[in-house]
């Protein structure tokens, strides 16, 4: 499937009225404004390179390596973030978008504190053993010797 195809997939789950309440920001909706803003992107997409100009690219989407994260993220959320059900769909959508369509890290830079150099993002909590992290478009730092431990659970 193609990325821009998988983002509709992702669209077609929020319904109209939870769009208009990202939308107006409503408060009423529990969500973080980094994942209000990549939501806001799956459903308001940029418009396409206009005709004459480069096409953009539409990878394609591993599936299954979709459906993987998105299992392994209901898990982590029951067992860490079980007293905020009503975050775990504008979680789980986010981190869809970001890994598999934008291809951007799935964690807030401020939070996170990863860095880019030489067009790799770099993570000092990355761990790719971990059942989150080995989705993530960040790699290790080379001198990673905390061995990932922000957010992330082992296998």
């Amino acid at each position: 499937m193609k990325s821009s195809e998988f983002r509709e997939g992702l669209a077609a789950r929020i319904s109209p009225e939870e769009k208009e309440m990202l939308r107006m920001s409503d408060p009423e909706l529990y969500i973080s404004d980094f994942n209000r803003s990549v939501c806001m992107r799956v459903i308001e997409p940029e418009q396409p390179a206009a005709a004459g100009r480069e096409s953009t690219v539409d990878p394609e989407v591993d599936l299954e390596s979709a459906e993987e994260l998105e299992e392994n993220l209901r898990t982590f959320l029951d067992e860490y973030m079980s007293d905020h059900p009503e975050a775990h769909k504008w979680i789980i959508l986010s981190c869809l978008e970001l890994t598999f369509v934008e291809k951007q890290p799935m964690h807030p830079q401020k939070s996170a504190k990863w860095v880019t150099r030489d067009g790799h993002y770099y993570c000092p909590s990355m761990n790719k053993d971990s059942i989150i992290c080995r989705y993530c478009t960040c790699e290790e730092e080379p001198d990673n010797s905390r061995g990932g431990t922000m957010c992330c659970v082992r296998k």
